[in-house]
């Protein structure tokens, strides 16, 4: 998944640079044009005939802004592609993969572009001294490295805080310490002020919107586009894995062999199983919503993912959590009738505490599946669950909701979301 994320990443990167590289051209290249008149008019002796160009100007201002962006545009699409995969039911509110793209290239375009440039802001030629082209160079990365620093210890504050505070609250709590730790960079670091009293304030100022527009094109772009084809590879992982298995030459001759010498339901069986992929249904249990789970109830969360709700359940108390598909292993010795243990699809989440009771301590929750139709996985439909009780026994149960109620009453100081 996260191979087919990144390569996706990189061409929504690409499409984004060459709309950042239009813009670029539309509105950044007529200012820099009258910057570069400007430099030309005040330090070009009069007669002096002009340098040489390395490269030429409509080579620049063509191919090589058009070669510039795009190289930066897929390097950052990949990157977000990898941080998409693993911040993706990690955030708050079980967001949809087009949430959760749009709100991470909101924070990338704040952290990566916004603040450094609120400090440094981008200058076109005759506008800074050229002998301090190192000292900006050093001081404007100094800045963007302390930005995604000072990002990164938000959100660490921010989600440490989310089972204490609630995730509105914690929010507010890390974007402030993110804006107050900012505030304190911009007035460290040393400020820089070259710009010639003569140079046109308009062109600077139009250079600039242009410089901070064509950060936002690349990273609206990357928001929305990466948002749409991730959703729909997300949502057809367990579809895909399908039509994959349909081709295993041995293993579907045997499967259809087999199907024809079965009747009825045991066929449905028999002739699906081997379609979907453990990796599939692990996949599918993860972004099944809790609806689909709470057996026709209706509940605030219910458009949550599973993921996103066992995270947010077990917050700070969990230190991971794995995920892992197949046969069903949770039923219920007391009624072994009601519990179809030998159902292959299954999907298990096996939650590792921080401060386990002991070795065995290891709460798991299981999501069953609907038996596939045409190699497609069929809908979630069941929970199951399992955890330690504060009185060292194991409780089992049927709904999620009951599996919360264990959990509140073994770590109490979970916070209460829905009724």
């Amino acid at each position: 998944m996260v191979r087919t994320l990144l390569v996706r990443g990189m061409l929504i990167g690409i499409l984004a640079g060459v709309l950042a590289s239009g813009f670029a051209w539309l509105l950044g290249e007529p200012p820099l044009e009258r910057a570069i008149a400007f430099e030309g008019h005040m330090h070009q002796p009069a007669g002096e005939p002009s340098q040489p160009e390395v490269v030429s100007r409509d080579v620049q201002s063509t191919i090589g802004l058009l070669t510039g962006i795009v190289v930066y545009g897929c390097a950052f699409g990949g990157i977000f592609a990898l941080i998409f995969a693993y911040a993706h039911g990690r955030l708050s509110c079980g967001w949809s993969p087009r949430t959760t793209a749009a709100v991470l290239a909101a924070v990338a375009f704040v952290v990566l572009v916004l603040v450094p440039q609120i400090k440094y802001p981008a200058n076109p030629p005759s506008a800074s001294n050229p002998d301090t082209i190192g000292l900006r160079t050093a001081l404007y990365f100094a800045m963007l490295a302390l930005s995604v620093v000072a990002a990164m210890a938000a959100f660490s504050t921010g989600r440490s805080l989310v089972a204490r505070m609630g995730t509105w609250n914690a929010t507010l709590v890390g974007g402030g310490a993110y804006v107050a730790a900012m505030i304190v960079v911009m007035l460290v670091l040393q400020p820089l002020d070259e710009v010639p009293s003569e140079f046109p304030a308009v062109v600077l100022w139009r250079f600039r919107l242009a410089s901070l527009g064509i950060g936002a094109v690349l990273w609206i772009t990357l928001g929305l586009a990466f948002g749409v084809v991730a959703e729909r590879h997300l949502a057809g992982l367990g579809r895909m894995s399908g039509l994959r298995g349909r081709w295993r030459d041995g293993a579907m001759i045997l499967v259809c062999t087999t199907a024809l010498a079965v009747p009825g339901s045991a066929r449905t069986q028999a002739g699906t199983h081997p379609q979907i992929s453990n990796a599939a249904l692990a996949a599918a249990g993860r972004l099944a919503s809790l609806k689909s789970i709470d057996y026709g109830e209706t509940y605030c969360d219910g458009g949550m993912s599973v993921e996103a709700w066992l995270r947010l359940l077990t917050s700070h108390y969990a230190h991971s959590i794995v995920w892992a598909g197949g046969d069903c292993q949770l039923a219920d010795d007391l009624r072994p009738d009601s519990d179809a243990s030998s159902w292959p699809w299954c999907a298990q989440a096996t939650i590792t505490l921080v401060r386990p009771k002991s070795r065995d301590d290891t709460p798991l929750i299981e999501i069953y599946f609907k038996a596939p139709v045409s190699g497609r996985l069929g809908r979630a439909s069941a929970f199951r669950g399992l955890i330690m009780t504060r009185e060292d026994g194991w409780d089992f149960q049927r709904s999620r909701r009951d599996f919360e109620a264990a959990w509140r009453e073994r770590f109490p100081s979970t916070t209460q979301r829905c009724e």
